[in-house]
């Protein structure tokens, strides 16, 4: 009876084992599945993003590798950049010597215009000086010719009433007359006559003024009314 129990208990200890292992089995069987279902799933996830992520990298590695050209193309052009502009800025400081130059020329000619201005200031100032003073000359000139002229014109009046007065017939006392009318004129500042026959005449051939003075002497100097 007790070896009959024994058996019965080990019989359904088996089966309880063998239950639980089945059950075991088929649960791991069933995790396991649906495991690999859920990891396949998220797995297929992991490498959709992967590739997708793979896409954007290799993008990026290509826009990388597009702006490393572009930098170095950029890098290129302003070194290009750089040597024309220490070219302009040696030539700008070739132009600001020469302008400098020019300016300095300039400021020589300015100083030299301005002392030639000064001086032609000068000149045009003694020029209206000595102009001046030789209209003044030549009026002062011109006035003592008209005086001359008047006195010439007095003493020739005098001289035609003399000899109208000595074509008649004079007397002695006329004579004296003429004479002492002589004597006063040779006190006034008359006209230089010069002699052109023999001066030196008799006094008995003397017989009056006329025979003096006309056909012995001749005006050395004429002054002429137009002058």
């Amino acid at each position: 009876m007790l070896v009959e129990q024994l058996e019965l208990f080990s019989q359904i200890s088996l089966y309880l084992i063998g239950t639980t292992l089945l059950g075991f089995f088929v649960g791991w069987n069933m995790s396991k599945s649906s495991v690999q279902k859920a990891l396949g799933e998220e797995l297929n996830a992991m490498q959709c993003k992967t590739n997708k992520d793979k896409k954007e990298i290799y993008a990026l590695k290509l826009e990388l590798e597009h702006y490393k050209d572009t930098t170095t193309s950029l890098i290129k052009k302003n070194d290009m950049q750089l040597l024309l502009l220490e070219e302009k800025n040696f030539s700008m400081s070739d132009l600001n010597d020469e302008l400098d130059l020019m300016m300095s020329t300039i400021n020589d000619k300015e100083h030299t215009i301005d002392q030639l201005k000064t001086n032609l200031d000068s000149t045009q100032k003694r020029a209206n000086d000595i102009q001046q003073q030789y209209e003044a000359e030549i009026e002062a000139f011109i006035n003592e010719r008209e005086e001359i002229v008047k006195k010439f014109k007095g003493y020739q009046n005098q001289k035609n009433q003399i000899e109208t007065i000595l074509k008649k017939e004079p007397n002695i006392e006329d004579e004296k007359e003429s004479d002492d009318f002589i004597y006063d004129m040779s006190h006034e500042s008359v006209p230089q006559f010069e002699c052109i026959d023999d001066c030196e005449e008799p006094k008995s051939e003397r017989k009056s003024f006329f025979g003096k003075i006309v056909g012995l002497f001749r005006k050395k100097e004429t002054p002429k009314e137009g002058e």
